[in-house]
């Protein structure tokens, strides 16, 4: 076949490590402003061997990578601690820099040998960190954008809890379907049962193109490759991911 297989996850059935930032702490757990940190949380099925992924923190610009080590167990999360009095909340995993501190409306970016896989926050869209928590509660949306996180306000971070469990059957088991995904020139959209505009946004938050309604196929033959994030307007913002690749 010269087309890519369609991917597709279904209830019960096992997938690979899904990394996704999933709190960004700027007043820490239990209010402290000297306990900061960034949690990754891993939604797949099986666990996430960490060697080769890398965590940036850009504010203006980039600030810091972290080399990240280690693994992470299905649905448990590791923490980064910018800095922390609280070594014993900060669990299961806790990796020290000195470099950044979460004083600052900021962003990040995680990669494994170089590539984009999660991002939190945009260059045009960054977390207003500094006196507030940031925690993604609700798996089902997209966590690229902070409108889709929820704010505590300075109240309790829980760092190493996964707190989006009863989502993640959302997150994971949709009834749209891309496919070829990988896909080198037309992506095919089946399943939609609603007519709804879509919003295509690289990895960056960039708006790529938007499509009116109806479209059931998309011509991306002249998108770069990588990772796209697709956004269903009329299924409550809904968002599918797929790939770009020549080959």
């Amino acid at each position: 076949t010269t087309d890519a297989p369609t991917i597709t996850v279904t209830t019960g059935q096992a997938t690979d490590a899904i990394l996704m930032i999933s709190e960004i702490a700027g007043r820490g757990y239990n209010g402290n402003f000297n306990d900061e940190y960034i949690e990754i949380m891993n939604l797949g099925d099986l666990p996430a061997n960490l060697s080769g992924y890398t965590l940036e923190y850009y504010e203006s610009d980039l600030l810091e990578t972290v080399n990240l080590t280690g693994s992470i167990d299905p649905y448990n999360a590791y923490v980064i601690a910018a800095r922390t009095t609280h070594t014993s909340a900060i669990t299961p995993n806790i990796v020290s820099s000195t470099t950044f501190k979460i004083n600052n409306p900021c962003y990040v970016i995680l990669k494994k040998n170089g590539v984009v896989v999660n991002q939190a926050g945009t260059e045009n869209d960054k977390f207003d960190a500094k006196n507030n928590n940031f925690e993604l509660t609700k798996c089902s949306s997209d966590n690229l954008f902070t409108e889709n996180w929820d704010n505590l306000y300075g109240d309790n971070g829980t760092p190493g809890i996964v707190n989006c469990l009863s989502n993640i059957e959302t997150e994971l088991n949709t009834d749209v379907i891309l496919f070829p995904n990988p896909v080198h020139s037309t992506l095919h959209i089946n399943n939609l049962t609603v007519a709804t505009p879509i919003e295509i946004y690289n990895v960056f938050g960039q708006k790529v193109a938007t499509y009116l309604e109806g479209t059931n196929e998309i011509n991306v033959s002249d998108y770069s490759d990588g990772i796209y994030i697709m956004r269903l307007v009329n299924l409550d913002n809904k968002t599918v991911r797929f790939i770009k690749s020549s080959n």
